[in-house]
C-alpha cells in the first residue's frame, strides 16, 4: 500500500509555521535574556595609556537613570541609547555596543586620536584630535604629541570656520601620519605675523617655515636638510634654518 505525499505547497506550509514558531520561541527567549557579563574593547588598542579606563567606560554605561547592567533583562536596555552614553564622553570618538546569544554584552570604544597639544597660557592645556576635535586636557595620561604654542592667541582653534586653523590641522595630520617626523618635531610656534616655526627635538635649531600652504614642499626641503645637511655640517652647528623662500634652505 503506497503512502500519500503531502503536495508541494502543504509542506511548504508546514516547514512555514514550524520555523515562525521555533523563531518566535527564541526571540522571546533572547528579549528575556539577563546581561551576564560586559566586556569593554578599546581602539585603538591601548599601548602607552588611555584618557579612559575599562571602569570609567562601565560608569558611563551605569549611569542613565541608575541602571546597573549586570542582571538586567535586555529587554529594558536600549543599545542605541548606552551608545549614545558613551559618546556623550569628550575623549570617544564613536561606540559600537552589541550583544551575543549567551548574554554577554560587547561595547566597542573608538577613543579619539590626538594629534597636537595646545598650550594655554590662561588656563588648561588641551589636545587637538586628528579630526579637529578639541579635547579637555586630562591629567591621567600624556600622549606624546608635538606642542602647538601662539603668540597673542588664547582661544582654540576652528580649522572648519578659519583658514590658517586648516593649514595648521593639515600640517599636524601630515606630522602624525608619517612616524619620522613625529618623532622628530617636538613643538609648532606661530609668531604674531603667523609665521609657522618648527623645532625638532635633536639639533635645536629654530627652523622658519613661514606660511604652510604647501606642505609637501615644507618637507621635501627638511628631507634635504636631514638627509644631506646636518649628517655632514653636524647636527648642532646651526641655531636657525630658513626654508621660507623657493629652492633655498639658509642655515646659519
Amino acid at each position: 500500500m503506497s503512502k500519500r505525499r503531502l503536495k508541494p505547497w502543504v509542506q511548504w506550509l508546514l516547514t512555514f509555521l514550524g520555523m515562525s514558531l521555533l523563531i518566535a520561541a527564541i526571540s522571546k527567549n533572547y528579549d528575556e535574556q539577563s546581561c551576564q557579563k560586559v566586556v569593554v574593547r578599546f581602539f585603538p588598542k591601548i599601548q602607552d595609556g588611555t584618557f579612559l579606563t575599562e571602569e570609567d567606560i562601565r560608569e558611563l554605561l551605569n549611569r542613565k537613570g541608575g541602571i546597573f547592567l549586570l542582571g538586567e533583562k535586555y529587554k529594558n536596555l536600549s543599545l542605541k541609547q548606552l551608545e549614545e552614553q558613551v559618546k556623550s564622553n569628550p575623549y570617544v570618538e564613536a561606540c559600537n555596543i552589541y550583544r551575543d546569544l549567551a548574554g554577554n554584552l560587547f561595547v566597542e570604544v573608538h577613543m579619539v586620536e590626538p594629534i597636537a597639544r595646545f598650550y594655554n597660557p590662561v588656563g588648561k592645556d588641551y589636545y587637538w584630535s586628528i579630526e579637529g576635535k578639541i579635547i579637555p586636557f586630562n591629567s591621567r595620561y600624556t600622549p606624546r604629541v608635538p606642542v602647538i604654542t601662539r603668540e597673542g592667541e588664547e582661544q582654540p582653534p576652528q580649522a572648519e570656520k578659519y583658514e590658517n586653523d586648516a593649514q595648521l590641522l593639515a600640517l599636524m595630520q601630515f606630522i602624525h601620519t608619517h612616524p619620522f617626523w613625529q618623532a622628530c618635531i617636538s613643538q609648532v610656534h606661530i609668531d604674531k605675523k603667523q609665521d609657522v616655526w618648527l623645532y625638532p627635538q635633536i639639533g635645536g635649531q629654530a627652523i622658519h617655515v613661514g606660511n604652510i600652504k604647501d606642505i609637501s614642499n615644507i618637507f621635501a626641503k627638511l628631507k634635504i636638510l636631514y638627509d644631506t645637511i646636518l649628517p655632514i655640517q653636524g647636527w648642532y652647528r646651526y641655531r636657525k634654518v630658513d626654508i621660507r623662500f623657493e629652492r633655498q634652505i639658509i642655515c646659519e
